[in-house]
């Protein structure tokens, strides 16, 4: 389906000479009944740029649009953004918005080769899509020993993000499983494919690895869950690489690698066992060191300073441990990466509450959260603060390494409506993020009361030869929580039944007006109906509608697959 869409596109591009959705520039000369003020230096061209829904294909506005180092600007209401007097060359592009995963590309601005005498730009025009963040993974990591499945504690996992047009994300998102084997991943944009890989896992005694596993996005606001991830035993005969920083490392940070085993230095050749490469195919000079008892290397580039602009690739030849053991999974490493730049910490965003034992929102009845977050390239870790209806100021409420954390709160703590506030404050070796500035989400109760639908008989209803009127209480109604007693369900009398529509007497109906609805507690009530005397009101229908009452939070009653009615069928 996404192909028919993007095929359409292209179609669409092909008609009106402006907008390619595969990423393919669109060259149009410039207006040559203009007059162009041409020094070769100073020629320059108009960019045209559109972003669009990668789902949906709508024009997204209020998007920023960044050439990064040169200008940006947010789209209009088509989703379009124009860009004057941009000069030749390489640039990236990124395009951003709350609720959308940033994107990455690059473009290139040339001479049109077919002007001889005036040196003229071909402008460029491109379109972006942009898929809505809101989907989480969840899954399981065990590992294989003595044919029984073990958790796998503190297991490193990165999320790689796929993107269908060829455009890029900013990869990849990392993880670590939790003290039962559990990962998640939260805040992952729409309709794209996750590419799930688990780094080379020790129990202290043995390593453990696993090929990647493709999983496929649903939309915005779905939780996905993998299928379980078991690791292997390594064979023997080699060693691994068990930890690097190849996609999380910064412009002015080395490249790190530490080993399962240390590496026999002496076997390895100056000049090709280790090289980084710019692509195409330009080698960088680099320095090497090795440190832990040559368990760990550390390269830097000769100068200091990586280049963000620059994609890069690693390789290692020729490697062998100490104990004549061969490098197993250096095939596994990144092929292409880019640093990532440092700077300071921003806002955590994307800050989402669960009831942590039933996997749903937040319930009245709730005592343990778990909150999820998206992460910030920099972190090293997170600080949490919470703030209870009685507090005057945020308290400090834990510190964790992960963009996850679950803990217990006190019972009673969304009951009647009550909310904890919590802000997620990310931190490193330096600084933290803006504490004035963070994201506060707001958890209270969040899921809507049930009443399931049922169908009952009450009886007594035949007073035709009563000498008074008659008052009947139908049965109590239960709620699972307490309720906003200012408001009362709705009762409809429907004359007669199905199949028994000639019986009691046709010509009398309940009448509503002398019906009412009593709480009896906070959780519970029920409806009293009058029978007039003389009459029998056998045989009819009575609906109870809930749909218009809420809890103490505002959540109205659930109505899905029918729920929230109650009938009951009045028997003599």
């Amino acid at each position: 389906m996404r192909k028919v869409r993007v095929c359409t596109y292209a179609l669409l591009a092909c008609v009106c000479f402006f907008l390619n959705l595969n990423c393919e520039r669109t060259l149009l000369p410039v207006d040559s009944s203009k007059k162009i003020d041409y020094e070769q230096a100073d020629t320059k061209a108009r960019v045209t740029l559109k972003v669009f829904d990668l789902h949906s294909n709508a024009p997204i506005s209020g998007a920023q649009v960044n050439i990064i180092g040169v200008d940006s600007a947010l789209t209009d209401s088509k989703g379009t953004v124009i860009f004057d007097s941009i000069k030749p060359g390489d640039y990236i592009i990124t395009c951003s918005k709350a609720g959308f995963e940033e994107i990455y590309d690059q473009m290139s601005l040339t001479l049109d080769p077919n002007s001889n005498t005036v040196p003229i730009v071909n402008q460029s025009s491109d379109g972006y899509l942009m898929a809505k963040k809101g989907v989480v993974v969840r899954g399981n990591i065990y590992y294989e020993k003595d044919e029984k499945y073990l958790q796998a504690k503190g297991a490193i996992i990165e999320c790689m993000l796929i993107s269908p047009t060829g455009q890029m994300f900013q990869n990849p998102l990392r993880t670590t499983t939790s003290t039962n084997g559990t990962f998640i991943f939260t805040a992952l944009p729409e309709h794209v494919d996750y590419q799930i890989t688990v780094r080379p896992f020790s129990d202290g005694n043995f390593s453990y690895t696993f090929d990647t596993l493709i999983i496929t996005g649903k939309s915005a606001g779905d939780t996905v869950r993998s299928e379980d991830i078991i690791l292997k035993e390594t064979p023997d005969g080699v060693f691994l690489v068990m930890s690097h920083n190849i996609r999380t490392f910064t412009v002015s940070d080395p490249i790190v690698l530490e080993f399962s085993e240390a590496v026999d230095t002496s076997k390895l050749s100056k000049d090709s066992s280790i090289t980084v490469v710019k692509r195409p195919s330009q080698r960088i000079l680099i320095q090497t060191q090795w440190q832990n008892g040559n368990k760990k290397l550390v390269i830097k580039p000769f100068d200091g300073t990586w280049s963000y602009r620059d994609t890069l690739s690693l390789s290692l030849k020729g490697f062998f441990s100490i104990t004549g053991k061969q490098l197993g999974n250096s095939n596994k490493l990144p092929i292409n990466f880019r640093p990532i730049k440092s700077g300071a910490l921003g806002n955590v965003m994307n800050i989402i509450a669960l009831d942590a034992d039933r996997d749903t929102f937040v319930n009245h009845n709730t005592n343990s959260i778990l909150l999820n977050w998206s992460s910030l390239a920099n972190a090293s870790n997170y600080q949490i603060y919470h703030k209870r209806p009685d507090d005057l100021s945020w308290i400090f409420l834990m510190s964790v390494n992960d963009t996850f954390t679950s803990f217990n709160v006190p019972n009673g703590s969304f009951n009647l409506g009550k909310e904890i506030k919590y802000i997620v404050i990310g931190e490193n070796s330096t600084t933290t993020s803006p504490l004035n500035a963070a994201n506060a989400i707001t958890v209270n109760d969040k899921m809507p009361p049930r009443i399931n639908s049922t169908t009952s008989n009450v009886f007594n209803f035949d007073n035709t030869f009563g000498s008074t009127s008659i008052l009947i209480d139908l049965p109590l109604t239960t709620f699972p929580e307490p309720m906003d007693t200012t408001k009362k369900p709705v009762l409809d009398v429907i004359e007669g039944n199905n199949g028994e529509s000639s019986l009691g007497d046709p010509a009398y109906k309940l009448p509503k007006t002398n019906s009412i609805w009593m709480w009896t507690a906070q959780n519970s009530g029920r409806w009293s109906v009058i029978v007039d005397m003389g009459k029998d009101g056998s045989y009819d229908t009575l609906k109870v509608n809930f749909a218009g009452l809420t809890d103490f939070a505002g959540n109205k009653v659930d109505t899905t697959n029918g729920a929230g009615i109650v009938t009951y069928i009045t028997r003599p």
